[in-house]
């Protein structure tokens, strides 16, 4: 361009800036002539000015009455909004930056334990002590490319949250385990037996809360102590040699106090829990018991269906089917073993349960399993001489069947027709009794994935209190990995079954869990049409739809695509999240 058009337009563009002040001048000179400027709220759509300036004194009052209204019922809702670091310019309710898996992770914990937990660090919920439920949902297979190119296809995702944000995962990462399971917090860690084995032991500490304790102890004293901890039938794992040296009594195994009520063991004053006949203490000679439980889901969540006892020599002291006193929505066949033929001529109810297993335990037994706090919860009894097996040997929970695999050479719980709860309890029983016998010098347990597992982690469903009900609605493969946790576990097989049965478990439930698998198992086949796909997306959006009505006001809701690699796992490189706080419109009622 030469250049004296480029000053010629440099002139154009100075004269119009010149008429633009002028008219906004001349245009405020108007309107403090002849009524006030618009506030933000009427230029957003409230009345326009010469409507107020008509307005009797009357139609004032009553206009600011409705205000106040108003105002206080938006006061009785929980809020959502993103961090000013996370928010676009152009979009305040869009994350500019992606997140992880443990953002997501901290919202749903925070709409769960309120102020008892950290907040998370990319939105603020506020009132979160008003939240009525907290509900996820993940849809497998759209990713966040496929929600943008069908962004049409989303009408109620679109306008029913009040954040939505990109997530990046790791590759080989699991969204569903990361998700579900989260490390202990520096202070729980801390007050843990772990972390306190790496504190200075107090003068007056008991052997039952310190490893350093019972370091002091004469060793000799200890073995003489101990016959009852020799493995008293053979085991077929490769550690049968037994070493007497290091070796610790089975009292410093047990769970200290500040244990049992971070993982929610029942307690002795709480209401409907029945308690043992048992001592103040134990000590390294006090005979130990296996326990094992098998529950199904019912309408209140997980309930006991069968429980077994075993003691040291192996034998069976006491197996029993078990009839819940609600209504059985899910019966897990195929981890409990439990039928709807077995449990039907069943008359023994949980009080019966409590009775004879009151009555059968030594005052000074110890419990033996695995996950102990969810089989005593299950049974409704407090006892406080624990040791539990899926901490013993690593520092976060490993799986029964993985220690026994390691530990015993023995495989357990691949029958098809379920779990075998006496197995299970001789299992976790021999376990300890081998840890026990080895002390240190029992090899260390390697998982799969070699030791990045082997750190404190805890389920999130342990947030959401004892009083409250958490329910999964998944496939079985999802699952069978949760089946020992707080949680009730409700089957499905497909994307209509599970938006009925998640509809129908919203009512007795605080923490809601739902995926939905159709989309990627259609990603999966071979032909794929454009307008079959936009169908199935729709079709999603008002599964979501139907949920989210169901649902009372005051529910967070999380609702996650995921962007599939590995099937059912929920394996993912990129998705999406959108939460939300349900509300009701708000009107005024006064006009």
């Amino acid at each position: 361009m030469p250049r004296s058009n480029r000053k010629k337009k440099r002139a154009i563009t100075f004269d119009n800036v010149l008429d633009v002040k002028e008219e906004v001048s001349s245009f405020l000179k108007r309107a403090s002539d002849d009524c006030p400027i618009p506030s933000k709220r009427q230029r957003n759509g409230g009345p326009p000015p010469d409507w107020i300036k008509n307005q009797t004194d009357e139609e004032r009052l009553k206009a600011k009455q409705g205000c106040i209204t108003r105002k206080k019922r938006v006061m009785e809702y929980p809020k959502l909004f993103l961090e000013n670091s996370y928010k676009k310019k152009n979009n305040e309710k869009k994350s500019a930056k992606p997140l992880s898996v443990e953002d997501v992770q901290s919202l749903a914990v925070h709409g769960l334990a309120g102020q008892h937990d950290t907040t998370p660090r990319w939105c603020q919920l506020i009132r979160m002590n008003k939240v009525a439920k907290v509900v996820v949902l993940i849809l497998h297979g759209v990713s966040s490319k496929c929600y943008k190119r069908n962004y049409k296809c989303f009408p109620h995702i679109r306008e029913h949250y009040d954040v939505n944000a990109k997530i990046e995962l790791k590759e080989n990462q699991s969204f569903v385990e990361e998700l579900l399971y989260r490390p202990m917090s520096s202070r729980t860690y801390k007050n843990s037996k772990y972390g306190f084995e790496q504190q200075e032991t107090e003068k007056n500490g008991s052997s039952k809360n310190a490893a350093e304790v019972s370091k002091q102890v004469d060793t000799n004293s200890l073995i003489g102590n101990t016959n009852n901890n020799q493995l008293n039938h053979k085991l077929d794992g490769p550690d049968n040699e037994h070493v007497n040296n290091n070796l610790v009594g089975r009292s410093c195994y047990l769970l200290a106090d500040h244990e049992l009520i971070r993982r929610k063991f029942p307690k002795a004053n709480e209401r409907g829990i029945q308690s043992t006949n048992h001592s103040a203490e134990v000590n390294n000679s006090s005979p130990m018991i296996g326990v094992d439980c098998e529950m199904c889901t019912t309408a209140r969540g997980s309930e006991l269906t069968r429980v077994s006892l075993v003691d040291e020599d192996g034998k069976t002291l006491y197996n029993s089917l078990v009839k819940p006193d609600s209504p059985i929505v899910d019966y897990v066949t195929k981890y409990s073993g439990i039928t709807k033929e077995m449990l039907d001529p069943v008359t023994t109810r949980l009080k019966d349960v409590q009775k004879d297993i009151i009555g059968l335990l030594p005052e000074e037994a110890i419990l033996v399993g695995q996950s102990m706090e969810n089989d005593l919860i299950a049974l409704k009894l407090y006892h406080p001489h624990i040791i539990d097996t899926s901490r013993m040997f690593t520092k976060g929970p490993v799986a029964l069947r993985k220690l026994a695999k390691f530990y015993l050479n023995r495989v357990i719980q691949d029958s098809s027709s379920g779990h075998d709860s006496v197995e299970d309890a001789l299992a976790a029983l021999d376990l300890a009794k081998l840890k026990i016998a080895k002390g240190n010098n029992l090899r260390p347990f390697m998982s799969v994935r070699g030791n990045e597992k082997n750190f404190p982690v805890e389920s999130i469903f342990l947030k959401s209190g004892s009083d409250s009900v958490s329910m999964m609605v998944d496939s079985e493969s999802v699952l069978r990995r949760m089946y020992k946790e707080p949680v009730g576990c409700i089957s499905t097989s497909n994307d209509t079954e599970t938006q009925k049965k998640a509809v129908k478990a919203i009512e007795s439930s605080k923490f809601l869990w739902a995926q939905f698998h159709s989309y990627r198992i259609y990603l999966d086949g071979t032909t794929k049409d454009e307008d079959e796909q936009k169908m199935l997306l729709t079709k999603l959006d008002g599964r979501v739809k139907k949920i989210y009505k169901a649902l009372p006001e005051k529910s967070l809701v999380l609702t996650v695509m995921l962007e599939n690699t590995r099937g059912d796992d929920g394996c993912a490189h990129t998705g999406r999240v959108f939460a939300g706080i349900k509300m009701s419109p708000v009107t005024d009622d006064s006009s």
